[in-house]
């Protein structure tokens, strides 16, 4: 046969003699290509399944053994077999694709470590980023997803800062940041020097923004680091257009004062900086919002262009706790943005492509937040449009999700407001949530009534809401849930193991679905982010 080729294909015992394999659809292959399953024994020769008759209608197949024990799988099309997945059928039933120990188990109390994906080794295969904790300093520890560690570096950073005692003084994220076809690791490093009470209180001097090769771990460029607060955070963006490198913005601060620092990926070289003394957020938002091919950068409600220049100011509010860019009326030109705002004429905003506001809807301390499709009318399908939802945080009981336009739909309890963190679970694309007090994953029906979703236990040692991977990692076009399991120590990815019942192209091949996901880790606050799963109809 030929070359073998990365199918993503992942074997999951299901008990009773029962295996879940899914796998994804390479770029050549035809929407109803033909796939033949094959297995075998440890280092027998290969048998195919189902009496050689093909899957065509899914990427997903589960087998029966005739005995338990270790078995290979692989998938074949045009002659071409997929690498093979392992499995052994006597392990209890699990949905955990992956499960490896951390470097360094996490101290008590120190929650959460912080992570981020992308593609480490230049294969298309995802690895992770783990913000770990060592002698009370923060350490960047690179993996696979089966756990290999690729690099260890120690950032000189104090594991403890700013109003939470947590790690939001370390932002990070995976991309080319310098376009030469390999991917980087960003982070905020230093030199090792003492900080009082081993607390990350203000920046110290030699501070740098490091950048390293995501497969090795070596230094690709450094530079001085633009921040002084606590609360900082960054993301890649391309202001000069896609034919240039990218640029790393920073946000240094939240409720006002901000300094906004681009940084040429490239060369480590600043590109401009700005202060703003309007309040900004806790995620640093960079799309091209106008579709002039070149992305803008949103810091609270301020909209700046490429070159440091405003672009327009939204009306009069204050700190955003939550912004995010999308196409929520496509009838309306370029992107809207939607705000959360907490403090100054608090509220939920949508505003246009020049910051003109669409509606809002006033709200006591707009905080939790995410968007996502439902099924409205219980017809089973969820609806195209994206609907918002905002929590109140404090005391009084709204929980709304609204439609793009501003109208109402329906209410959440606090119960399942505040604990949800939303992720694309299913096949038919409707945003689910995995809930962090009982540790499964739900759906909502038309009157918003929960679904425990079959298969979708999580570890209950599991922290999230905060920082979780909810993104396709493995396996078929479905999303997968990533997290760190605090009493075991370990890193996990959780997957559907229930028949998709259907076929996708995996939104990895989307430039915007990776952009966006590559943000998980260089902010806080990301409960919105996972709910953008985008599936062919």
């Amino acid at each position: 046969m030929s070359q073998q080729i990365d199918r993503f294909l992942t074997a999951l015992p299901r008990g009773h003699r029962h295996v879940y394999l899914a796998w994804r659809l390479s770029g050549p292959d035809a929407d109803d290509e033909p796939f033949y399953v094959q297995r075998r024994r440890l280092q027998g020769d290969w048998q195919p399944l189902h009496d050689a008759a093909p899957v065509l209608f899914s990427t997903d197949f589960v087998d029966t053994v005739p005995d338990d024990g270790v078995y290979e799988y692989r998938v074949v099309a045009r002659q071409r077999p997929s690498y093979a997945a392992r499995v052994d059928t006597a392990q209890p039933p699990t949905n955990l694709a992956f499960e490896f120990p951390l470097t360094h188990a996490p101290p008590p109390g120190l929650y959460p470590y912080r992570f981020a994906i992308g593609d480490l080794q230049n294969n298309g295969r995802s690895g992770v980023v783990v913000l770990e904790s060592h002698a009370k300093r923060v350490q960047v520890c690179a993996y696979t997803l089966d756990g290999t560690r690729l690099w260890q570096r120690d950032t000189g950073l104090p594991d403890s800062g700013g109003w939470d005692k947590r790690m939001n003084h370390v932002p990070v994220t995976i991309w080319d940041v310098n376009g030469d076809g390999r991917s980087e690791v960003i982070y905020h490093s230093g030199p090792g020097h003492a900080f009082a009470n081993d607390f990350y209180a203000e920046a110290g001097p030699d501070e740098m923004l490091t950048a390293v090769d995501g497969e090795t771990g070596d230094v690709v460029w450094e530079c001085p680091w633009p921040g002084t607060r606590p609360r900082v955070m960054f993301t890649v963006g391309y202001l000069r257009g896609m034919e240039q490198a990218p640029s790393v913005v920073v946000q240094d601060g939240t409720y006002g004062d901000l300094i906004l620092t681009a940084i040429d990926g490239a060369t480590g070289r600043v590109q401009w900086q700005v202060t703003q003394a309007r309040g900004g957020g806790h995620n640093l938002d960079i799309d091209d919002v106008d579709g002039d091919g070149r992305m803008e950068v949103i810091a609270g409600g301020i909209c700046y262009g490429g070159d440091g220049s405003i672009l327009w100011q939204a009306e009069p509010f204050g700190h955003t706790d939550v912004s995010k860019p999308a196409q929520f009326l496509p009838d309306v030109p370029g992107l809207q943005v939607l705000y959360l705002v907490e403090k100054e004429n608090p509220g939920v905003y949508l505003v246009n492509a020049q910051g003109e506001t669409l509606w809002k809807v006033p709200f006591g301390h707009a905080h939790w937040s995410w968007i996502g499709h439902y099924d409205l009318d219980g017809s089973g399908t969820p609806d195209a449009r994206f609907m918002i939802h905002a929590a109140e945080k404090g005391a009084n009981e709204y929980f709304p999700i609204f439609y793009p336009d501003g109208r109402q739909w329906l209410e959440l309890t606090r119960h399942q407001a505040h604990r949800y963190a939303a992720v694309g679970w299913e096949a038919d694309g409707a945003t689910c949530f995995a809930h962090r007090k009982d540790f499964c994953i739900y759906r909502l029906d038309a009157q918003g009534q929960e679904i425990r979703l079959p298969g979708s236990e999580l570890p209950t040692g599991s922290l999230f809401g905060r920082w979780q991977i909810c993104a396709d990692l493995i396996g078929d076009f479905r999303e997968n849930f990533g997290c760190i399991d605090y009493e075991k120590g370990t890193f996990f990815v959780a997957q559907n193991p229930n028949p998709a019942g259907r076929r996708a192209r995996s939104p990895q091949a989307d430039f915007g679905y990776r952009h966006e996901r590559a943000q998980l880790g260089s902010g806080y606050y990301t409960y919105i982010a996972p709910a953008l799963c985008r599936v062919d109809p």
